[in-house]
């Protein structure tokens, strides 16, 4: 029985002082001097770890003084134990909070700073808006033509536009729309043309940043990419069967240096992908029914952040015939002042 009374009592004891410690929350409305964005990230998790040893050190405090009052009262100790266990949960969690407010409030601080993760930027939540600016929408956001893009060469135009695209946790994805017009080229040349230029008719992107660097110049980003097209007839296609492809092995590297009042910069944007497709999709690009490789660049001047004067097309592919296209000249308009596109 006495084992049993003192196994209670330092439970209780334990207990007891956590419950009664003073919340982080309070610690920090009441030590807190300046706001997060006023702070500097090394402070703010100072500041965490100082409000976690004022917690601990006054739990240590009470403690022993609990030990002192319910060794003289014993009896008090099993009535108490719920009551005990629901504070020490509740202030276990109102810790956890705090230390996602400081996490948070650190990582807002090096977005605004314009220090960011490198690695796989948007695994940090307070940093997604940050990085996904490089394509004009905040976290959760949908945006409606968000991008428009005309490119052309030798009696074959396209207009590409993307039509709706949104941010999902860590993800980025769009949905875009192309349209043709060709003046008696072959079908061979008008499907490479709509493929390099995006995809098809109808096409899913979706982009997650793998390394990115931003600063007052200069802006880097790596991601993969993988999408989804289409040409449906009806839709601006020049075929009457449905094709498919899909690129699911992709990934982009896009570049800029531009001025700092952002009037006048330089990109480049280098794609590298595997595609499959249909039956209809390779006999319309004359190549054999296998995954392909393709290597494409896009690049050009920047004006005023929204409008860029390109000029495309592909580098290197497993398939001869892909490189036979002649380089398109292109103008892309963003509305919403994004930097990166395919």
């Amino acid at each position: 029985m006495k084992k049993i009374l003192l196994i209670f009592l330092v439970l209780f004891s334990a207990l007891y002082s956590f419950s009664q410690a003073p919340s982080v929350n309070n610690l920090v409305n009441t030590r807190l001097v300046a706001p997060p964005k006023q702070d500097t990230p090394t402070r703010v998790y100072l500041g965490l770890f100082r409000h976690y040893q004022i917690l601990l050190d006054s739990a240590r405090d009470q403690r022993r003084d609990s030990e002192r009052v319910f060794l003289r009262h014993p009896e008090n100790i099993p009535a108490s134990l719920s009551t005990l266990l629901d504070n020490f949960t509740k202030t276990e969690k109102t810790f956890q909070d705090s230390v996602n407010w400081y996490k948070y409030a650190y990582d807002s601080i090096v977005y605004e700073r314009g220090n960011f993760r490198f690695w796989f930027p948007t695994a940090v939540r307070a940093l997604r808006p940050a990085t996904f600016t490089n394509y004009a929408s905040a976290q959760g956001d949908f945006n409606v033509i968000n991008l428009v893009q005309f490119q052309a060469q030798s009696g074959i135009a396209s207009l590409y536009a993307e039509l709706l695209a949104t941010n999902i946790g860590h993800l980025r994805i769009s949905f875009g729309s192309l349209i043709s017009a060709n003046n008696d080229s072959s079908l061979q040349q008008q499907t490479l043309q709509s493929f390099l230029a995006g995809g098809g008719n109808a096409v899913l992107n979706v982009y997650y940043p793998i390394a990115y660097v931003r600063k007052n110049f200069f802006t880097f980003l790596w991601e993969y990419s993988p999408k989804i097209g289409g040409q449906i007839p009806g839709m601006g296609t020049y075929n009457n069967n449905v094709t498919g492809n899909g690129q699911l092995l992709a990934s982009d590297i896009y570049v800029d240096f531009t001025s700092f009042d952002n009037t006048l910069g330089v990109y480049g944007f280098l794609r590298g992908s595997y595609t499959f497709g249909s039956s209809d999709f390779y006999n319309n690009l004359n190549v054999p029914h296998k995954i392909f490789g393709l290597l494409q660049l896009n690049a050009g001047l920047v004006l005023n952040s929204n409008i860029r004067i390109s000029v495309s097309g592909p580098l290197a592919s497993t398939s001869g015939n892909l490189l036979r296209f002649p380089w398109q000249i292109g103008v892309q308009l963003m509305p919403s002042s994004s930097k990166k596109s395919g």
